[in-house]
């Protein structure tokens, strides 16, 4: 009986995702958070980050952040949830965002131009590799303050979640509602899925 109630419910989620799907591609330019919904439930159905999951661990390890692993993963998981690793998305400003970690083309500018870091940020392990160290640089900064080393992890993950989301290296409660409503989306992704 189990069985065949597991299966009824495959089948209906299944059905949904495809009605979805269908929607979002209809009514793409009507509905623009539509194709965001239809991309959540596919990321639900068929479980594929695991591959991802693990060079966060790998590249975090590699650069002696192991600690920072999950707030790797829930950067991720917020951005676009292990689901498109070539993605590129034009901000309002000009500037996109690329690949898993959603990666502005400034950071990445930064990166190459000051760290000497040369990736491309469509390829999963590069844009892993780029988000370590974007992750590393704002941690830097952030240890200047004499304060960071006795704040607890929660809050070192909050903070770096809103400085990686803004670029600016600020405590979050003083970056406005974005960065806050960004560092709490990762706060709470972590709790989910990651402790």
């Amino acid at each position: 009986m189990a069985g065949r109630w597991r299966k009824t419910g495959i089948a209906a989620t299944a059905a949904v995702v495809i009605t979805v799907g269908s929607l979002a591609v209809a009514n793409r330019e009507k509905i623009p958070y539509l194709p965001h919904a239809a991309k959540f439930c596919f990321s639900q159905l068929f479980t594929h980050q695991a591959p991802y999951e693990r060079m966060v661990d790998e590249e975090f390890a590699k650069a002696g952040m192991t600690e920072y692993a999950r707030l790797g993963k829930a950067i991720i998981w917020v951005e676009n949830h292990f689901w498109i690793p070539n993605m590129r998305v034009k901000n309002p400003d000009g500037t996109f965002d690329y690949g898993l970690g959603g990666l502005n083309s400034k950071t990445l500018k930064d990166l190459k131009e000051i760290h000497g870091l040369k990736i491309d940020p469509l390829k999963p392990r590069d844009n892993i590799l780029g988000m370590v160290n974007h992750l590393r640089r704002l941690e830097t900064r952030f240890e200047r303050n004499n304060g960071w080393a006795r704040l607890p992890m929660r809050e070192k993950e909050r903070r770096l979640a809103a400085a990686y989301h803004t670029g600016v290296v600020k405590p979050a409660e003083r970056l406005g509602p974005e960065g806050r409503a960004y560092a709490l989306k990762v706060s709470n992704t972590i709790i989910r899925r990651y402790l």
